[in-house]
């Protein structure tokens, strides 16, 4: 394999590039992730899943279909491996072939790059869980890989691999219930895509078949799976009624006879919606609410929109604050520990101290999501090629997915965006070279991008360095 080297503008050899060595270094890094962390993590969300995919009854307060798949797979191999392995599998697969076609089409070094990124430390360490996030991302990172192989390649994927990766990609979309907002682009990107299509096409396409794709996936779960409904939507509407009424200090909007303004300043976190759950501090809350609803046939849905009307300032001061914990972004140093379900095991000086290493700032979300931003806005009107084009949707997918999150996020934890700062990095790999030439084109919008990244990292820094709370209450 050879490549010019426009500087010497010369031909030679890259010994590196041989298709044997890549693949051989994707296996290597594959059997290393699988030896750190064999044989996989139980969560609580897993374990539920276990028994449901033992016992053969699922329910949808997750979506069914990991359950399902898993209750397949038992047979062969009783435990968590299976789920463990089909992840890493995916994950190792789609890094490889992006790699992979990177090298066809005579870029080594990123390929070599692209591989190395498969190893990136919040993956690595995240895809340990037995987790929807890792479950998703992973099948969407292989059906991906598996189409841009063949297109870098100037060839038409046979409609076998097609068939596989619209599997994957529908897998991926059902496992989470809010995957929804990143499908649609990558099933366009699978069956329609073409180079030239706008990059505003395909957030609305994203977006449009995002709103096909709650009720059939609704559907999916109840009909075909049989997953008996436990109303998972009312964690979500009884969070934001809460953190409503918090902010408008109106305790009318949550109709529970006896509720007082600190109760709810007592219960409520914009962190996480937990604090409401069976398991939280203030379970009681839920237990009226179900009971409110019951009693007088209220719908939670009819509630909370009038809650919104009535008070649309503190529902978007709610939803920000929320949506500023999921980011990571203006919030002191482990934010949990201000989370009463957390105090005790989050508060102490050195866990404080290490939450500064273990979510630095390549781990916010926010600041993925910022890259990303940059990313796409300079790839807007950039000529149309395949890279440049597979990069646009990878943005798109984890960008719309990320902004769903402003809306339906009910916790704050980086596995919650693995995917959209999967999508970022991959894209930002593929489409470098392109992005470079913008930059030495356009010298301002590099630097706006720069100050962009450099002043979310300074926020964020000095937010943590001063135990600044403001937002999490």
């Amino acid at each position: 394999m050879s490549f010019v080297n426009t500087t010497a503008s010369r031909r030679f050899t890259v010994p590196y590039a041989s298709p044997g060595l890549l693949w051989a270094g994707a296996t290597a890094l594959f059997a290393v992730n699988v030896a750190l962390h064999y044989p996989g993590r139980f969560n609580n969300d897993a374990i539920g899943q276990y028994q449901q995919a033992l016992s053969g009854q699922f329910t949808d307060w997750h979506p069914p279909i990991m359950a399902y798949l898993w209750s397949l797979l038992l047979p062969i191999w009783n435990g968590p491996q299976p789920i463990f392995l089909l992840q890493l599998v995916l994950h190792w697969l789609g890094f490889a072939l992006v790699a992979d076609g990177l090298r066809r089409a005579e870029r080594p070094t990123a390929a070599w790059l692209m591989l190395a990124a498969g190893a990136f430390p919040v993956f690595v360490e995240i895809n340990a869980e037995l987790l929807k996030d890792v479950g998703m991302a992973s099948a969407w990172i292989a059906a991906s890989g598996l189409l841009f192989w063949y297109r870098v390649q100037d060839r038409k994927p046979p409609w076998l691999v097609v068939v596989a990766a619209v599997i994957l990609i529908l897998y991926g979309m059902l496992i989470r219930a809010n995957a929804v907002f990143g499908f649609g682009v990558l099933l366009v990107y699978a069956c329609f895509y073409r180079p030239s299509m706008s990059t505003m096409r395909l957030i609305m396409t994203a977006c449009v078949l995002a709103v096909i794709a709650i009720p059939v996936s609704n559907v999916f779960n109840r009909q075909v799976l049989g997953a008996r409904p436990t109303e998972p939507l009312d964690s979500l509407l009884l969070f934001d009624l809460v953190g409503i009424a918090r902010h408008s200090a109106d305790t009318v909007v949550l109709p529970l006879d006896g509720l007082s303004a600190q109760e709810i300043r007592k219960c409520y976190r914009p962190y996480m919606w937990d604090t409401l759950a069976a398991w939280g501090n203030c379970p009681q809350i839920l237990e009226r609410f179900k009971a409110q609803v019951a009693t007088t046939g209220q719908n939670p849905v009819l509630l909370w929109l009038d809650a919104i009307a009535q008070h649309p300032w503190a529902y978007i001061e709610h939803r920000l604050k929320h949506f500023n914990s999921e980011l990571n972004f203006l919030v002191p140093s482990k934010q949990s520990r201000f989370v009463p379900l957390f105090a005790q095991s989050d508060s102490s000086p050195e866990v404080v101290r290490d939450d500064y290493f273990r979510k630095s700032a390549l781990t916010w979300p926010v600041t993925w999501i910022v890259a990303g931003l940059c990313a796409i806005a300079l790839l807007w009107r950039a000529r149309a090629t395949v890279s440049v084009g597979f990069a646009r949707v990878l943005l798109v997918s984890g960008l719309v997915y990320s902004a769903a999150y402003a809306v339906v996020g009910v916790a704050a934890a980086v596995r919650y965006y693995y995917w959209p700062i999967m999508a970022v990095l991959v894209g930002l790999i593929v489409a470098w070279p392109e992005i470079a030439a913008i930059i030495r084109r356009r010298p301002a919008t590099g630097w706006i991008c720069m100050a962009a990244l450099v002043a979310v990292v300074a926020a964020g820094l000095a937010t943590r360095i001063a135990d600044y709370t403001g937002l999490i209450f």
